[in-house]
């Protein structure tokens, strides 16, 4: 049995480490049963069979060691591989009727090797490979496609982004339609109720749905959807009316530190009495204070708090309110 190459089945030697035929790096095998064989065997460990290594003449020389510049300037230079690795390469890479001439003569070497093994012939030439012939082949070129060119329309373009700015539009107002907001009530034809209170010294009309809440010295009054945003309080005041207006105003500095004051007057009449006015406005809520002079040896403060985007519709609610304020 001869060793040989496990990729092109090239005889080969024990030691050698590389195929002089297809140029692989590669262990010698068993050409009986392709199991892996080392150097000092005399008989294959699987088959028994015994190893005759070929003669130099049977194999390739081996390859010197690679000088590395030389391969570097000589890299595009390809050598021609031997005829048994054109055949190998055949076999599997070339067409039916080449592929049959390869395996046919692989099949011729094996016989003869094993002819050789049993010493029944060794004046047998070796069979020569067939010539490797190039197939035809039909080059096919990927299909050509003739895709018109895109021309700039400015009039399309136009088209496009007024059509899309459309439905933007008509999206956002279906979104404000169907989104639920408060909505301020027509200030002139809110229904007014008249509350008196006797401990306080006065009666005042405010809006029939708004709670009322007395606590201390001080009446609340507050739309019960929002009372944080909107309502009227009447507090009663120790200081009298001359010296109501210093301390409303020390009062505010400390209040309101960051509120702009928009109206400052001290000629004012509510409810035929003499009365000053102060209105401050910050980034939430704005404020309306008049203090009125009462009866007796002390005054009334009225506030009117909102939000400072319904200042026109609470204004005209306020002086319908402050139109009917009476002192008792």
């Amino acid at each position: 049995m001869t060793p040989v190459c496990p990729a092109c089945r090239a005889p080969v030697r024990l030691d050698s480490f590389v195929c002089g035929r297809c140029g692989l790096a590669m262990r010698p095998t068993c050409g009986r049963c392709s199991e892996p064989l080392t150097v000092g065997m005399a008989s294959c460990w699987r088959c028994h069979a015994e190893i005759t290594e070929p003669s130099l003449q049977q194999t390739a020389e081996r390859p010197e060691p690679i000088n590395v510049a030389a391969a570097a300037a000589a890299a595009a230079v390809v050598s021609p591989a031997s005829p048994q690795a054109e055949a190998h390469r055949s076999e599997h890479f070339a067409p039916p009727e080449v592929a049959n001439e390869a395996r046919g003569y692989v099949r011729e070497l094996e016989q003869h090797e094993l002819k050789q093994e049993d010493g029944r012939s060794t004046t047998e030439a070796m069979p020569t490979a067939p010539e490797r012939v190039a197939p035809a082949t039909t080059v096919s070129h990927a299909p050509s496609f003739d895709l018109p060119r895109l021309r700039f329309r400015p009039g399309r373009v136009i088209f496009v982004g007024l059509l899309s700015g459309l439905l933007v539009a008509v999206g956002l107002l279906a979104v404000e339609g169907m989104w639920a907001r408060y909505r301020y009530p027509n200030p002139s034809r809110v229904s007014l109720v008249e509350q008196r209170f006797a401990q306080f010294d006065f009666s005042m009309e405010v809006p029939s749905a708004w709670d009322v809440e007395p606590a201390g010295e001080a009446v609340s009054f507050t739309d019960p959807d929002r009372p944080d945003d909107r309502g009227i309080r009447v507090t009663r005041m120790d200081e009298p009316f001359e010296d109501a207006r210093s301390s409303v105003d020390g009062s505010n500095l400390s209040r309101f530190p960051s509120y702009v004051r928009l109206t400052s007057s001290n000629d004012e009449r509510v409810g035929g009495r003499s009365a000053i006015l102060r209105e401050f406005i910050g980034n939430d809520l704005q404020y309306r204070q008049w203090v009125v002079a009462n009866g007796g040896s002390g005054s009334l403060q009225i506030e009117s708090w909102f939000h400072p985007a319904e200042a026109d519709e609470t204004q005209i609610l306020d002086q319908r309110i402050i139109e009917s304020f009476s002192v008792l």
